[in-house]
């Protein structure tokens, strides 16, 4: 089978360039996440009996057997244009095109309120797509709620299929079975954040975090955060806060205490040396979670919260978090209760992923599949029981 992706992204498993090269040439589209995401998608779907293809202006898309679409963060305001262009690709083939985990963005208050341009736009693509397979998978229950109650897409066409990124390891994923340490100031903690996409009391939290605890760090995710860490240039003003590392004199750059790597395997090998992670950054609390690393989520739009919550991702809502003031060892220890809830469900999602790839005529890798897909989901109903 040929498949085709859209994306400037390197396949991981062909020679990728070095990490400086990817952020000059911004291969990853300004944020690290981007890599996990689409990785997860190529790995399920990496096999023999597969070709996996990168479109390029002019090729013959009738030529492969479908296309791989991965919509991410699309479902909101401002994207009408976007999918007028997805439209006219799909319009221009005869392939079936999948697509591969949509999510939508909201407001504070978890609320999305879409424009008419734009659901017109979303409507006209993800109708044309679903005249070709049988289901578009989604992220989350908040995604699908737009995609029914604003766009119009049947309810029964729209399968609730989670992020891809969970399932990087396919079959293969180890649940950490060792002892969490006791909580000490000494923890090495990783701490995130989303540049542009914080408030004042949620900045003051993790700026105490990182004065109060000598071993934690920052773990870097974006394009503009890569420059400041490697060449001193300064986040753009609209896109930092004072309190939190964007230019060269914050305290944490003066004391080496910022990491950031292109890699998904590096920054795996860096999240094993972590007691902790904390922060706003989903992709970067999934990388601990697979990494055996107890984490914390703060979710602060639905595009975080809809994948905790299918997921069963520790998390704990920005709100609270500035209005109750929980202290970080608290949080510590929700973050390794919560990872038996993830471990716990990990088989069943990846079943339901597969399902969905494979319902929409996908080859999925082997090793993403149990040697029996009933006996799998009757050993997490035993489990559950």
């Amino acid at each position: 089978m040929r498949y085709l992706f859209f994306s400037t992204i390197p396949f991981e498993h062909e020679t990728i360039p070095d990490e400086k090269t990817i952020v000059r040439k911004n291969l990853f589209n300004n944020n690290v996440g981007n890599t996990f995401f689409f990785n997860a998608v190529v790995r399920s779907l990496l096999c023999k009996e597969n070709e996996l293809i990168r479109y390029k202006p002019g090729f013959d898309m009738d030529s492969c057997d479908a296309g791989i679409l991965v919509h991410a963060n699309s479902i909101r305001n401002g994207t009408a244009e976007w999918f007028e262009n997805d439209y006219q690709t799909i319009k221009n083939s005869k392939i079936p095109f999948v697509l591969v985990s949509v999510g939508s963005d909201s407001d504070s208050n978890f609320e999305t309120h879409l424009e008419e341009n734009v659901i017109r736009s979303i409507y006209r693509c993800y109708s044309l797509i679903l005249e070709r397979v049988p289901s578009i998978g989604v992220r989350g229950d908040m995604t699908k709620k737009i995609l029914v109650e604003q766009v119009g897409i049947p309810s029964d066409r729209i399968d609730v299929i989670g992020c891809p990124s969970l399932r990087y390891f396919g079959t293969g994923f180890r649940r950490f079975s060792g002892e969490y340490r006791h909580y000490c100031k000494e923890m090495k903690i990783a701490v995130n954040f989303t540049g542009y996409h914080y408030d004042n009391d949620e900045a003051v939290y993790l700026y105490q975090l990182l004065k109060e605890h000598p071993h934690s760090f920052v773990i870097f995710t974006d394009k503009v955060e890569a420059e400041l860490l490697w060449y001193g240039t300064a986040v753009p003003v609209y896109r930092r806060h004072d309190l939190l590392p964007g230019a060269p004199d914050h305290f944490i750059m003066r004391e080496n205490r910022a990491r950031f790597s292109a890699c998904q395997n590096k920054i795996m090998n860096m999240f094993r040396t972590f007691d902790f992670s904390i922060g706003s950054r989903i992709h970067q609390a999934v990388v601990a979670l697979l990494s055996g690393c107890p984490a914390i989520l703060i979710a602060h739009s639905s595009r975080v919260l809809e994948i905790a919550q299918h997921h069963n991702i520790p998390y704990i809502l920005r709100s609270e978090l500035v209005q109750e003031q929980p202290s970080v060892e608290a949080l510590y220890y929700r973050a390794c209760l919560g990872m038996r809830r993830f471990y716990d469900s990990y088989d069943e999602k990846l079943i339901e992923y597969t399902d969905f790839l494979q319902k929409n005529f996908l080859k999925v890798n082997p090793d993403f599949l149990f040697a029996s897909a009933l006996k799998a989901k009757e050993r997490y109903g035993n489990m559950k029981q």
